[in-house]
């Protein structure tokens, strides 16, 4: 499916699967949809693949500053990042991260595979069964005009 060409500010046609209550960013070209209940990263995996979204991927510092600004209150936020076998972050997409926003003496525990947001826009980690964050879902409109597809189910 093809989509005009993304400007600016201006929200696209937004596609059937993003889900209503998600707001648009024209800066950073996604939609974000912020769960209203805490929850495991298990149950963030599965909102996300249900409605073909993907916790969301920090790409920059201003879209980490925007994602923390979407709660009017302290809440943590799952983001969609992991620690691999190797040591090193990557997305749920399976690349290097590229943003990390550690705070301080986080990061270090090897077995805590999940990342998430805190309060105050620091990054930390976690394990996935024993702690309950917000969902940020996010769905990115391709700079090449085409918005990511869902998944054929």
């Amino acid at each position: 499916m093809s989509h005009a060409p993304l400007e600016e500010g201006k929200e696209p046609k937004r596609p059937s699967y993003v889900l209503k209550e998600a707001v648009w960013n024209g800066k950073t070209g996604s939609w974000y949809y912020l769960s209203p209940d805490g929850m495991t990263y298990t149950d963030v995996a599965k909102l996300a693949d249900k409605h073909s979204a993907k916790p969301v991927i920090i790409d920059n510092m201003e879209e980490n500053d925007y994602v923390y600004k979407l709660s009017p209150k302290p809440v943590d936020l799952w983001l969609g990042l992991v620690k691999g076998d190797d040591g090193k972050i990557y997305t749920v997409d399976g690349n290097l991260a590229t943003v990390l926003n550690w705070n301080d003496g986080e990061g270090t525990e090897k077995k805590e595979r999940y990342l998430f947001m805190m309060w105050g826009g620091k990054h930390a980690d976690s394990l996935p069964y024993t702690m309950k964050a917000r969902a940020c879902l996010e769905w990115k409109y391709a700079p090449a005009g085409r918005t990511i597809a869902p998944k054929q189910k």
